[in-house]
């Protein structure tokens, strides 16, 4: 019988009795991720604009965790992560070499991905993507039945529509009572091109009086310095990014809605979450690629079957759900996971009392449970206390030394053990 464990992270998560979940027990998991998708976008975290009244309609029966951190600010390395419970420095999937992406990185065959312990459990296992960059040949379908790209990847005015459709069409075939699954959707809106089909293109765009039209190009002019924005500019893009967000909110009410009519809900964990966020020149910077919190800070919301929907306070990693799954669905273990089973916080116990640990190229930091964050960044440190300034405006290192240094070891001792672990695994396979 299927059970969850009330699990802890750290070494006593295996003293824990398992509590039966409500009647009846999950048996299938539909695992939705959204690229680039910023959670201070969203009504569930109070943004003002109408953006995800489907979104919020539906978490209101979920588990939201407030503070969900990405493991990286980009694709590849945090899909890499969420299936295989690792930090970046461990799985070796980096996609970063000096200042070029790398195109051959991919998942080791010899790391256990969460698909693979739901294929081996007798679940049926799915995938249909968008993302260009989520593919079998990096070792992303790895445990996967079948990993399908979806109507040519990425079609930007009917993407949401066709991987919804794909999903809905895939769902069809299920019903309550039937063989357990694993689908996992990879949406690509709210990613540039900023270009949402329809009403929702200038559905948020209030008189900015900007010419851009939210091509990917113009945004990297941004970045690469040979174009500047204006406010206006500014204000254009995030009404375009908005509008994006809630066509995307419009197809996730149709995937809400199919397996609430069909009786799928009763019996089906749904996890949203994001990848990474999205930056509109904070910290002078544009799309993602550093570490501060635009880029870090995701949704990341899991509704269970017959548990109430609760917030949840402090800070998470997103790929902690890989652990929660597993300890949900009562999986075997994998032993070295960073990922942390948060089964405790969703019946209403506190997440474990640990920092949490991000990387990106040559940035790499952490955050503490009482919402201070170290960025190592090329050499250059910086301290933001998350809680009195939370969009990282004032740069305590130099006013907080003692603690500055404390959380540098404290970064370099979980970068170290990572990156121990990848050459030990490595040592081991030649």
């Amino acid at each position: 019988m299927l059970t969850f464990m009330l699990a802890c992270a750290g070494p006593s998560a295996g003293d824990s009795a398992p509590t039966p979940l409500p009647d009846p027990e999950p048996r299938s998991v539909v695992l939705v991720l959204v690229d680039t998708l910023r959670a201070d976008h969203l009504a569930p975290w109070g943004y003002d604009r109408p953006t995800s009244p489907h979104i919020q309609a539906w978490a209101r029966d979920a588990v939201r965790f407030e503070q969900a951190i990405a493991p990286n600010a980009w694709t590849v390395p945090a899909v890499s992560s969420l299936w295989t419970g690792l930090y970046a420095s461990a799985h070796g999937v980096l996609s970063y070499s000096g200042d070029a992406r790398l195109d051959d990185d991919q998942v080791p065959e010899a790391l256990t991905t969460l698909p693979e312990l739901f294929q081996d459990a007798g679940f049926q296992t799915h995938g249909l993507v968008k993302s260009p960059v989520v593919r079998a040949d990096r070792g992303h379908g790895q445990g996967f039945d079948a990993l399908e790209t979806v109507a040519g990847k990425v079609d930007y005015d009917t993407s949401g529509e066709e991987l919804t459709d794909a999903a809905l069409g895939w769902l069809e075939t299920r019903q309550p009572g039937g063989d357990p699954f694993f689908l996992y959707l990879h949406y690509m809106e709210p990613h540039t091109h900023y270009i949402a089909p329809g009403p929702y293109y200038d559905a948020f765009d209030e008189g900015s009086d900007s010419t851009l039209v939210g091509t990917h190009a113009e945004v990297k002019g941004f970045l690469d310095g040979t174009s500047t924005a204006t406010d206006a500019d500014v204000a254009r893009l995030n009404a375009l990014y908005d509008g994006e967000i809630a066509y995307l909110d419009d197809q996730l009410g149709r995937l809400f809605d199919h397996l609430a009519s069909t009786g799928l809900d009763r019996e089906t964990v749904v996890v949203l979450m994001g990848d990474h966020g999205e930056q509109f020149g904070e910290h002078d910077s544009w799309i993602h690629g550093d570490l501060y919190q635009e880029n870090l800070h995701v949704p990341l919301i899991v509704r269970v079957p017959g548990l109430p929907g609760r917030t949840v306070p402090g800070w998470v990693q997103s790929f902690d759900v890989t652990a929660t799954l597993a300890g949900l669905f009562a999986l075997d273990p994998v032993e070295d996971w960073h990922s942390r089973d948060l089964g405790a916080a969703l019946i209403g116990e506190s997440v474990p009392d640990e920092p949490v640990f991000f990387e990106y190229a040559h940035e790499r930091g952490v955050i503490t449970q009482d919402g201070w964050k170290y960025l190592w960044d090329a050499g250059a440190p910086h301290l933001f206390d998350l809680a009195a300034d939370p969009d990282e405006q004032e740069d305590r290192v130099t006013a907080e030394p003692e603690r500055a240094a404390e959380l540098d070891a404290l970064t370099e001792s979980l970068h170290d053990q990572a990156t121990a672990q990848r050459a030990d695994r490595e040592g081991a396979a030649r």
